[in-house]
């Protein structure tokens, strides 16, 4: 690609438009969930307290329909946004955002969240129960926030959609919903004699995580084959890391099919860890300094970057030249090992230019960086 033409994708409309969604996402990265929790629970009890208060004549009665409608409203518009704003920053090697770039990102997440919800129906019936429940409160919301829309349309365009009945159609399955997955969700937790669900919720929620505090002593281990069982075990024994042991046992099960890019199989390994691995915390394009960002970041502790046909010389500087940016702002953060994932290649093929990428760099001496090639013979 020319300079002019790039410089050109860069100031294109759309590019402009997703550099908008990707500083919101850097602004909330991490306390979306949180976010969505508070504005939930606002949107549930406030107007419930204007209701009361309207009741006792201390408020005007028309002010809980206001603040009901604008409320979810808010709600609604954040999760658009925080969509928008998570399919804003799939960018390619350039760092341009387009529709060729975005889609088939579109299209893997799309079959891997399939899978992710086939997987709601295995393990305690407590857990089933309790993932049922969250979906479909998240869907209530979303039928909620979709009705109220309608209506605060209505209101300040005095345009009417049938009525409201519509609108009202929305609000009604919304309601339905809704209640009917906090009663799921609340089943789930008095099942849960082992307060399992409780202990994940508070994980989830916590600041503080089980991290990573591997130090690779022995440059034998930097370069790892995960189909060599003997040479994973030796490293998780020798390492005795929960968090490194947890990731090394979820690439050397993840089987992927042969996608187009790395991008796809970033987005593939992501649903796996959440699918097999729940405590972790998980982190996709994890906004690091300037525009630069990791693509997986588990527990905030450990970095994987994933490249796929390591082959030409190109490539390989270009890995070189990556991690070197990418030491610096993860070491400014205090976290632990940046790992280099290689999907879907030959080990013997790749080993020597990734053993020369660590023996070569003096920024690497540290040895936080632990690299694995992924081989395809196995």
């Amino acid at each position: 690609m020319s300079v002019e033409n790039s410089e050109a994708k860069k100031n294109s409309f759309w590019n402009k438009l997703a550099d908008i969604g990707d500083w919101f996402d850097r602004q909330v990265y991490g306390i979306k969930a949180k976010l969505f929790i508070y504005l939930a629970l606002t949107t549930i009890l406030l107007p419930s307290v204007i209701g009361i208060l309207a009741d006792w004549g201390i408020v005007n009665p028309l002010f809980y329909d206001k603040s009901n409608r604008l409320l979810t409203l808010v709600l609604f518009l954040y999760i658009l946004i925080s969509i928008f704003s998570w399919f804003s920053i799939w960018r390619d090697e350039n760092g341009i955002w387009s529709w060729k770039t975005a889609l088939p990102i579109l299209k893997i997440s799309l079959i891997e969240s399939s899978k992710s919800f086939l997987s709601i129906f295995k393990g305690d019936k407590f857990e089933i129960i309790y993932n049922l429940g969250l979906r479909v409160l998240v869907v209530g919301v979303v039928l909620l926030g979709v009705g109220n829309m309608l209506c605060v349309f209505n209101d300040f365009s005095g345009l009417a959609f049938d009525d409201y009945k519509i609108a009202f159609w929305f609000l009604d399955a919304g309601f339905l919903l809704f209640i009917l997955g906090l009663l799921t969700f609340a089943l789930s937790l008095v099942l849960d004699k082992e307060d399992k669900l409780i202990n994940r919720i508070k994980n989830d929620l916590s600041i503080k995580k089980t991290r990573s505090k591997v130090k690779f002593s022995d440059t034998s281990q930097l370069v790892v084959n995960v189909a060599d069982v003997n040479q994973l075990e030796l490293i998780k024994s020798k390492n005795n890391d929960v968090v490194l042991n947890q990731v090394l046992d979820c690439i050397k099960s993840w089987t992927p099919r042969t996608w187009h890019d790395e991008n796809e199989y970033q987005v593939s390994l992501y649903h796996k860890f959440h699918r097999d691995y729940p405590d972790l915390t998980v982190m996709m394009e994890y906004p690091l300094g300037g525009k630069r960002r990791a693509d997986l970041v588990i527990n905030e502790s450990l970095m994987i970057e994933m490249k796929k046909d390591f082959k030409s010389q190109n490539e390989i500087n270009r890995a070189s030249g990556q991690l070197e940016q990418y030491i610096d702002d993860w070491k400014e953060l205090g976290n632990g090992p940046i790992m280099l994932l290689i999907c879907k290649d030959n080990f013997e093929t790749v080993k020597q230019p990734l053993e020369n990428i660590i023996s070569k760099k003096k920024v690497f001496k540290d040895d936080i960086i632990a690299v694995l090639g992924n081989d395809t013979k196995h």
